[in-house]
């Protein structure tokens, strides 16, 4: 969060799931040992009401928190602890915002153009280009299996979409065959005021690119044949265009057959 007069701090864990047919129980409060005047905010937690599953606080004291969730089954089964470290960054965050819907579904042939902007505070003095954006790619995952491809910082999906991804600013442009049919991509937005990196927030993005047919090209091809010729049928520039390019091609097999 910003150092700005009246600015929201919202944690949601409206997503968890109840357990049961009843709602389940929330337990806000703070660790002492990393957050700022703790015993004056965990007083405030201990007053909301037991389904306060997003929590929304203003004029926090203080430049570091961790704040501490636990959820309870009205069955009583608890979960684990769940821990949010948030600081105070000295200069406002921008918020970054994508054109693209989520999930955005695509054709591996045509790639994607996402745009991205940002919305400084008022209070900052500079413009929008004093933000810098960086794009990443956090997991990949078999659409129909939910089978993890890559994740972490490492993830890797072929150098044309870590091309992409790299060469991204506001605007990320996937070129065709960059995404591989039936696989799906989240990707992360960051943005960041160029003299404070700390001042940054992301938003993220799901790809789905759908599986298309393999694309059969017949190139020069005789149309007639006669016994003193051979029948020539040349499928060599057909490829699949949900393998990554340089692979395109690789593993098709042409199976020929007669009409009768």
């Amino acid at each position: 969060v910003a150092g700005l007069s009246g600015e929201e701090l919202v944690l949601d864990a409206s997503a968890s799931s109840r357990g049961g047919v009843r709602a389940p129980s929330y337990a806000w409060r703070v660790d002492p040992t990393t957050t700022d005047f703790a015993a004056t905010l965990n007083a405030r937690l201990a007053q909301l009401p037991g389904n306060t599953s997003t929590l929304r606080l203003a004029d926090l004291e203080g430049t570091t928190f961790t704040f501490l969730l636990q959820v309870t089954s009205f069955l009583g089964r608890a979960s684990p602890v769940e821990r949010w470290h948030v600081t105070r960054a000295p200069t406002p965050a921008p918020v970054v915002t994508l054109t693209a819907p989520s999930p955005l579904v695509v054709a591996p042939s045509e790639g994607a153009f996402i745009s991205a902007s940002a919305t400084i505070a008022p209070c900052y003095a500079g413009g929008v280009e004093a933000v810098t954006f960086a794009w990443a790619l956090v997991e990949a995952r078999d659409t129909a299996s939910g089978a993890v491809l890559a994740s972490g910082a490492d993830a890797d999906m072929g150098p044309a979409l870590a091309g992409a991804l790299a060469a991204a600013s506001a605007s990320l442009v996937i070129g065709p065959f960059a995404l591989e049919g039936g696989v799906t991509y989240d990707l992360r937005c960051s943005a960041a005021m160029a003299d404070d990196p700390s001042a940054a927030s992301e938003t993220m993005l799901t790809v789905r690119a759908v599986a298309q047919p393999v694309f059969l090209a017949l190139g020069s091809t005789r149309r007639e044949a006669s016994s003193a010729q051979a029948l020539v049928i040349d499928a060599s520039a057909s490829f699949d265009p949900n393998a990554p390019a340089a692979s395109a091609r690789a593993g098709l097999a042409l199976a020929a057959t007669v009409a009768p």
